[in-house]
Formats: C-alpha cells, sequence, structure tokens
C-alpha cells in the first residue's frame, strides 16, 4: 500500500494539531507494513510535541525504533517519559520495550530508583511544608493513607514482591485501595499486619453514615473477628467491639446491624 493510501485512510476531520493523530498514521503505516514511514511520522509527532506527549504515540516511537534497530534512541525517549511521568504506566511502557530489547534488566534499578527519588521528594516537600492531613481516629500512624508511594507499592505488587511493596507503603503511605490489597496478602501469614488496616478501613466505611457504609465497615469487622483471635485473643476481640459500640452509640441503623451480626 502507497503512503497516499494510508493518509486517505486516515479521517479527515482529525488534524495535525493532536498527537493521538500522529500515533494514528504511524498505525496505518506500520500496518500497511511501511515501517521507514511509519518511523519518520513518529519522530515527527515527537519533535511536533516534544513535552508530556501523548504515551500511544511514545509507545509506537519505540516500536519503530527498536524495529530499525535503535535500541538506544527507544530508551531514551521511552526515559525521558519516565521522567515527565513518574507514574506505574511510564514504568510498564519502559518495562515493555525494554524487555522486547532484552535490556529490561540494566533499566529496572534504574527505573524504580527515580521513582523512589521522585516519592521521597513529595514526601519531604509535604513534611517541610508542615502538611498534616486528616487520618481516622483508630488508626495506627504507620498506615499512611496519603498516596506519594502509590505507584512504587503498585509496581511492586505487579511483580509478585509483597514484601518489598509493603516496605514502601510502611516507609511512604499508599492509597487504601492498596492498604487492603496488602491487608489480604499478610493476614495469612503476617495477621498482626492486616487487623490494623481492617480497623481503619471499617472505620472509614462506618464515618459514611450510610447504609452501604455501615454494611461494608461491619464486613470488614467480620474480617477481624478471626484475626484478631489469633493475633491477641479473645478479649481483644470484646475490646475492639466494646469501642466500636461506645464511639458509634448514636448511629442506630449501625446498632442493629451489630445486633444482627452477633457483635
Amino acid at each position: 500500500m502507497c503512503l497516499r493510501s494510508c493518509l486517505g485512510r486516515y479521517r479527515p476531520k482529525h488534524d495535525l494539531t493532536h498527537a493521538y493523530a500522529y500515533f494514528e498514521i504511524v498505525e496505518l503505516l506500520a500496518e500497511a507494513e511501511r515501517f521507514a514511514d511509519a518511523l519518520a511520522w513518529a519522530e515527527r509527532g515527537l519533535a511536533v510535541f516534544p513535552d508530556g506527549t501523548d504515551s500511544r504515540l511514545v509507545d509506537v516511537a519505540a516500536r519503530e525504533l527498536i524495529r530499525a534497530d535503535r535500541d538506544g534512541e527507544a530508551m531514551s525517549i521511552l526515559w525521558r517519559r519516565l521522567e515527565e511521568s513518574p507514574t506505574e504506566s511510564s514504568y510498564e511502557l519502559l518495562k515493555l520495550h525494554a524487555s522486547s530489547s532484552g535490556c529490561w534488566g540494566e533499566w529496572r534499578d534504574r527505573a524504580l530508583g527515580h521513582l523512589r527519588v521522585v516519592e521521597r521528594a513529595a514526601r519531604e516537600r509535604r513534611q517541610s511544608a508542615g502538611a498534616r492531613l486528616s487520618t481516622p481516629r483508630f488508626a495506627p500512624r504507620f498506615l499512611d493513607p496519603r498516596p506519594e508511594s502509590s505507584e512504587i507499592v503498585s509496581i511492586l505488587l505487579g511483580e509478585d514482591d509483597a514484601d518489598g511493596a509493603w516496605e514502601q507503603a510502611q516507609l511512604g503511605g499508599c492509597s487504601p485501595t492498596l492498604w487492603m490489597q496488602l491487608a489480604g496478602i499478610r493476614e495469612a501469614e503476617h495477621p498482626e499486619d492486616a487487623v490494623p488496616i481492617y480497623e481503619r478501613e471499617a472505620e472509614r466505611s462506618i464515618e459514611t453514615k450510610n447504609s452501604r457504609g455501615y454494611e461494608e465497615g461491619v464486613e470488614l469487622m467480620a474480617k477481624l473477628r478471626d484475626l484478631l483471635v489469633r493475633t491477641s485473643g479473645g478479649e481483644a476481640l470484646s475490646s475492639y467491639a466494646d469501642e466500636v459500640r461506645r464511639r458509634h452509640k448514636p448511629k442506630r441503623n449501625l446498632m442493629k446491624l451489630l445486633d444482627q451480626k452477633g457483635w
């Protein structure tokens, strides 16, 4: 298929004022096996949109550079993407193409190191500014709900490094969703780690002060029942139940639900 035909298939309502337009052209040319032209258009797109460009354009540009045996240039644009956007998606994009080039081993530590530098800088900025974000009352301090480490924690979990993810979460905090994922992993062999996470999330759900939140909170309390007995015995379970009832006594619908569930 000729270049004119490829570009003829490009929808005219889309102009070249968006990086995504170049991505579409590159894909059409690659589909037609016009790889040299695909690379030329990818490079043209990156030249027009050098900063914060569409990740899909970066993706196909790296692919075409590697196809042309220009692996070093591919890694350079992928690394720049990670520096501009230090996220899990940028890390995965680098991993994808570095793996296809057989050089992921030498890039992984560098990429994680960069993300940790970014995380540490964000944490230090927060501390120097004296920021104090609210934390649910019934929550140990180490369960930091702030998201500075979320990207790294998610990456490490995706790579089955649960211990590394746990250490990073304790160091820099992560999102509630990731804390819950970590709790599910650790409850079998480290129930004492899961207990405060479930306690905090139960409290957070109850504090929504609606029926759904109450139901979610009591479901989490059910997870705690066995864990508290395993880690601290029946007295700890009774103490926890009494504390929840004491703090939330005015919430009549919650009290009814607790009665129904045997709390």
